[in-house]
């Protein structure tokens, strides 16, 4: 299960995170959210955020984010690995 994040950014501190940049116009996002919702299900180990890039401006501000759909994975607050489609997609397989 993949949540829509809110105004609480303090839930990316908390354990193991994947947050999911996106756009409501971006294609890729579009096509590649089934994919995202599976790999979620599987990797129940974390908790996976959507966030809308066009909403949350001070978060992609904050992760530096410019191409879109992006992924990035945290621990405890702390970013491990950040990519594209093709890096979420082998990440995925670890």
């Amino acid at each position: 299960m993949i949540n829509e994040i809110g105004t609480d950014y303090e839930v990316v501190k908390n354990g193991k995170v994947v947050l999911d940049f996106y756009a409501n116009w971006c294609g890729q996002c579009k096509m590649v959210a089934p994919k995202v919702e599976e790999i979620a299900g599987k990797k129940t180990d974390y908790t996976f955020y959507k966030v809308d890039a066009d909403k949350h401006s001070a978060l992609v501000e904050q992760y530096q984010v410019s191409n879109l759909p992006t992924f990035i994975v945290l621990e405890n607050g702390n970013v491990t690995e950040r990519g594209g489609l093709s890096f979420f997609l082998e990440w995925s397989n670890k």
